[in-house]
């Protein structure tokens, strides 16, 4: 399908730098929102961390913890994802006399759907005392409504966002309907609850995919090609972030051995449902998404290396749902009564399963990484190599120290920062990689070895 035809006088001026940070950054700055709202929470909460709130509810839902951490991350992560495609779809230029309406749609929309991602991700709204509790839930259901009203000549002429938008709100008010009509909290009231806003989380990620993906087809030609998209969009935020998680993380570790240091458990490296692993949650989302977009570019310009791309994506999803999950732990136990690995430098057994996995991952990818630009292939293997150096090596290394002495160490707990550290560091590179390619086109650029390869 070809694009519709735009005259050069309807084009509007490229925009500045400052506007230009405007898009994904946002969405960055709101990541440091996030930690602060977080830790603000545990030291107002004097809570550990929000473990303690998902043993609450595993007691009175009679559940599973990873399957209530699964609810968790589709509730916040899908909502987040669509914060992040909103974002992205800013960086395409559209007809000028709707430019404008649309830069202050994306904008409220990115900023009620944030605010929507905190509070299912740290439960605000569900452990606020009644009738506060709805009052802010409410608040935030009128900040999605009024943007959607006010600008409804941006998702309305696409179907797949009519019917998202209309899953999306009913679940969410469902919601707040059950809180106000069972005030007991029994199981089947606290499983609906969840159920609802996970099925919100999952509209709203589809209804902002239907508005990204129609914008690249229909403004494809008008690229946004500034000096800040040629560095990689602007992804300050995102390193001061990472740099800042990484020496809390070692500042922590040093309390390890303290269960009285409640402030230092919430950014331990190790730990889970951390500010950490919530941190490396949201960048696998980041990837997934960027990646995602990558495919629609790639699809677009008719590469035949589309379909990996979306595996590529489909990878950062399941792996950001590994990371508070914690479902790779689970081949261990399976792993261990095949082999005998116990005292050993495989004595976390799951990497034996990772390996195999992890090659023959690289042999399918190989092919693709190979024909694109040689910037570009190089970015992705170094951020390959630093990530895997941490979830792998480091944590074979890391795995022969809790044998020998346990995880109280000062050695094991280097070994730690440096495990998580270089994660961490892998997947901001992984971003940078992979929003480089999308800001310059993959079917333009860098991307036309990648067509004709």
């Amino acid at each position: 399908m070809n694009s519709p035809s735009i005259s050069l006088a309807e084009e509007r001026p490229v925009p500045s730098a400052v506007r230009e940070w405007f898009g994904l950054s946002l969405v960055q700055w709101a990541l440091l929102a996030c930690f602060a709202a977080y830790l603000a929470a545990v030291s107002w909460f004097k809570v550990d961390s929000f473990e303690h709130y998902l043993r609450l509810y595993q007691d009175e839902l009679s559940g599973p913890s990873r399957m209530l951490s699964l609810h968790v991350v589709i509730s916040s992560g899908a909502v987040f994802a669509a914060a992040v495609m909103l974002a992205l779809s800013r960086t395409y230029r559209g007809r000028a006399e709707g430019e404008a309406g649309y830069r202050i749609f994306s904008a409220s929309m990115i900023f009620a759907l944030g605010m929507f991602a905190v509070d299912a991700r740290l439960r605000i709204t569900a452990h606020t005392a009644p009738p506060l509790g709805d009052v802010l839930y409410g608040i935030l259901l009128v900040a999605l409504a009024l943007p959607l009203l006010s600008y409804r000549e941006h998702w309305t002429r696409h179907p797949a966002a009519k019917y998202a938008v209309a899953v999306a709100s009913s679940a969410g008010v469902l919601v707040m309907v059950v809180d106000l009509t069972s005030g007991d909290h029994e199981s089947w009231h606290l499983w609906t609850e969840e159920i609802l806003r996970a099925t919100a989380g999952v509209a709203w990620s589809l209804f902002a995919w239907s508005v990204l993906v129609q914008r690249m087809h229909a403004h494809s030609a008008y690229r946004i090609e500034t000096a800040v998209a040629a560095r990689g969009g602007g992804l300050v935020p995102m390193w001061i972030t990472i740099g800042v998680l990484i020496a809390a993380g070692a500042w922590a570790g040093a309390f390890a051995g303290d269960p009285s240091a409640s402030l230092a458990k919430a950014f331990h490296l190790d730990g889970e449902w951390t500010v950490p692993a919530f941190a490396s949650t949201l960048l696998l989302i980041l990837a997934s998404v960027v990646a995602a977009a990558v495919a629609v570019e790639a699809r677009m310009s008719g590469s035949r290396w589309h379909r990996h791309w979306v595996v590529l994506a489909a990878g950062f999803a399941y792996m950001a749902v590994d990371e508070t999950a914690s479902l790779h732990e689970m081949w261990g136990d399976p792993v261990k009564r095949v082999l005998p690995l116990d005292g050993t430098i495989f004595q976390f057994a799951w990497v034996v399963v990772a390996f195999p996995l992890v090659l023959g991952l690289a042999i399918y990818f190989w092919p693709m990484v190979w024909k694109l630009d040689s910037g570009d292939r190089n970015r992705l293997i170094a951020s390959g190599f630093v990530f895997l150096g941490g979830a792998l090596g480091m944590e074979m290394v890391g795995s022969w120290l809790y044998v020998q002495g346990g995880t109280a160490t000062t050695t094991y707990q280097l070994i730690v920062v440096c495990e998580e550290g270089l994660e961490l560091a892998g997947l901001g590179l992984v971003v940078r990689a992979l929003h480089l390619m999308l800001r310059r086109g993959t079917g333009s650029t860098s991307g036309t070895t990648l067509v004709t390869g």
